[in-house]
């Protein structure tokens, strides 16, 4: 997705590292992509699975084929639940921030678990039904799960923390229907009940959570 507003602090750093190019870790789609490249800055899009996104490399977040030192500005958005325990997702970030340049920074953005509407908790829990279905899926982490596991780790120094309202439009609700409702078999309870809450109450991606590094101490 592609987190509208993007923070203020990555906008910041975005016009201060004007004319090096952003690693973005995990994109998927390509709509965190067009995001950073409408801010005006080269992206260099990554992601495991093709296609990857125009201009992007494929490869694992988890061993970056990058030189320690080389990058000036990562960026990962709604990536964290793909690398598993919340304690290897530490590791990771530990391996990105090996990879900055000294005046580099690492930006994480990620969906927010909190629902305080009926149509973000739809969309929480339209995430959870897919977590369900996909192994490699994991449920949303919240900043909580990340400030505990960097503590864990010895690794806070450098680290700043935020939450935002994401305005970005989610899909059209048929698009999510369409998807609970299969191949027009007949559902389970729990997946009838969400289509019925999605049909009624509509989605909203809601808040997100950002977590940036920048310092000379890795995590």
């Amino acid at each position: 997705m592609s987190f509208s507003p993007l923070p203020d602090i990555l906008q910041s750093d975005l016009a201060r590292l004007r004319g090096a190019a952003v690693l973005e870790l995990g994109a998927a789609d390509g709509r965190f992509t067009r995001a950073l490249r409408e801010a005006g800055v080269d992206v260099v899009p990554l992601d495991r699975r093709r296609p990857v996104p125009s201009g992007g490399v494929v490869a694992d977040a988890r061993a970056l084929p990058v030189r320690p030192g080389a990058v000036r500005l990562i960026a990962a958005a709604n990536l964290l639940q793909h690398l598993g325990r919340i304690t290897d997702v530490a590791a990771a970030l530990g391996e990105w921030v090996g990879c900055l340049a000294p005046d580099g920074c690492l930006h994480i953005l990620q969906d927010d678990p909190l629902a305080d509407t009926p149509a973000r908790r739809n969309d929480r829990e339209l995430r959870d039904w897919l977590a369900r279905l996909v192994p490699t899926r994991g449920r949303l982490p919240a900043l909580t799960d990340l400030r505990e596991a960097l503590a864990g780790s010895g690794g806070t120094s450098g680290w700043s923390f935020g939450r935002e309202l994401n305005r970005t439009a989610p899909p059209d609700r048929e698009r999510a229907l369409a998807l609970l409702r299969g191949d027009g078999g007949v559902p389970d309870r729990a997946t009838a009940a969400l289509a019925a809450a999605i049909a009624r109450d509509g989605l909203d991606y809601g808040w997100y959570w950002w977590a940036r590094w920048r310092g000379g101490t890795a995590p």
